[in-house]
């Protein structure tokens, strides 16, 4: 269909790489590889990172460098995408959880279940064992 109502005129895929964080400082980490697809508004991405860094870092894992910064246009709803992230420590110690947008959509970071740590809702980076990787998808809608 040819129609400029049906036409589909806004198709990109590519690849990125992801900057992995603990809050505001930046983690060293290795096996960096990030995909996307955007089509109109709506982006679909999907991730790895792993850890190279034994610093105690205390922050939420954070995930920067997204292709396309998510962002909300209807009022009154939160900056989330349909995904998840894998904290993969190789053990029963994996954590699972839910993503959520920050700084206006630049950066996502990942809620977890409450009652598997109930002394913070995000997952945070001594949840993720040096050398190991985080895996995380998410789709949203960009401006």
């Amino acid at each position: 269909d040819t129609a400029a109502a049906n036409a589909l005129d806004d198709y990109e895929e590519g690849t990125w790489t992801p900057i992995l964080k603990a809050g505001t400082s930046t983690v060293t980490s290795t096996s960096k590889a990030g995909a996307y697809i955007k089509i109109g508004r709506f982006v679909m991405i999907q991730g790895k990172v792993t850890r190279d860094d034994a610093t105690s870092y205390t922050g939420n894992i954070q995930i920067d460098g997204l292709p396309y910064n998510q962002n909300n246009t209807v009022s009154g709803l939160v900056e989330l995408g349909a995904g998840w992230g894998w904290v993969d420590n190789g053990t029963g110690a994996d954590r699972i959880g839910m993503n959520y947008f920050t700084a206006g959509g630049a950066n996502l970071i990942f809620t977890q279940d409450h009652r598997v740590d109930t002394s913070n809702r995000y997952m945070t980076m001594p949840q993720l064992t040096n050398g190991r990787p985080i895996y995380f998808s998410s789709a949203y809608i960009t401006s």
